[in-house]
């Protein structure tokens, strides 16, 4: 049978109903309780537009199931295959992207609310193609400061692939470094100090003692601990760092201001002001070059 589904109004109690369209199709409109609505439930499925386009990229005879059974769970099983549902949660993604890198957040967020509702029908909450689903939406809510928000995706994104991958993988650098910064961000230094430490070591096992993306966590960490107050173990992180910083970027570049500038100030907590200076003077040079240098 050729079935057109479609959405109706959302109204307490939820039911059902059915009848033909102009073309012969059996069409069952579906609504739910309002009480099974979450907010990005709503806000899908008060967009006709975004509705049309997501039923759009389904067959034809599918139709608006997203918005009126996938994302509210509502109304009978439906035979739609896992790799249709995961297309066009694929697809919100991509479009709800193309607003994160216009900085409209107010136009991203429902899509990429709708697009993880749709990929957890598909596969399921822990199932390890819903994870840059979480992440591109914990991002979203990093950006906006939204810590309380983006705390749950991450820590599930870490969470699932712990479970896939096993703990020592290094693919979890990603949700590793997003929690170490949300804890930051949100003022929860403490929090924050296992998973910068964290990222240390997977860089510095996977990677090495001497690649970049070890000095940089090195570098975050040694500056969580300068927030901290505990000066004595940023030292040493920070003297580790440089080195690295130097050989990558070269000794003069704008790209190891911030490290000397932070060792600079590490030092000085510690009454070790000759080096400190000796830092800052190092870190204002740099500057000055770089805007003696003409632009083009």
């Amino acid at each position: 049978m050729n079935i057109l589904y479609t959405t109706a109004a959302v109204v307490e109690g939820g039911r059902a109903g059915h009848g033909r369209t102009s073309d012969g199709r059996l069409a069952v409109e579906l609504s739910v309780p309002t009480t099974k609505l979450s907010r990005s439930t709503v806000l899908f499925h008060r967009d006709e537009s975004l509705i049309g386009r997501a039923a759009a990229w389904l067959a034809p005879t599918v139709g608006a199931i997203v918005a009126a059974a996938w994302l509210a769970g509502a109304g009978p099983a439906l035979a739609v295959d896992t790799a249709s549902r995961l297309e066009v949660a694929n697809r919100l993604t991509e479009e709800a992207e193309s607003y994160v890198e216009r900085d409209n957040y107010t136009r991203a967020e429902p899509l990429l609310q709708a697009a993880l509702l749709v990929a957890e029908t598909a596969v399921g909450p822990t199932d390890p193609r819903i994870i840059r689903n979480l992440n591109v939406l914990a991002e979203l809510y990093l950006a906006e400061r939204r810590h309380a928000d983006a705390e749950p995706l991450l820590q599930r994104s870490l969470a699932i692939q712990e479970a896939t991958l096993g703990a020592q993988n290094p693919k979890l650098s990603f949700p590793v470094a997003a929690l170490a910064r949300l804890y930051r961000g949100w003022g929860r230094l403490e929090q924050a100090e296992p998973f910068y430490s964290r990222l240390v070591e997977i860089f510095d096992r996977v990677l090495g003692p001497e690649d970049f993306h070890t000095a940089f966590a090195l570098e975050g960490l040694a500056g969580l601990y300068a927030e901290e107050g505990k000066y004595a173990e940023a030292e040493p992180l920070y003297h580790r760092a440089l080195p690295i910083f130097e050989r990558v970027f070269g000794g003069d570049r704008v790209a190891i201001v911030s490290l000397l500038e932070g060792y600079a100030r590490v030092l000085a907590r510690m009454e070790r002001n000759d080096e400190a200076e000796a830092l800052r003077t190092r870190a204002r040079a740099i500057h000055e070059r770089a805007e003696a240098r003409p632009r083009t």
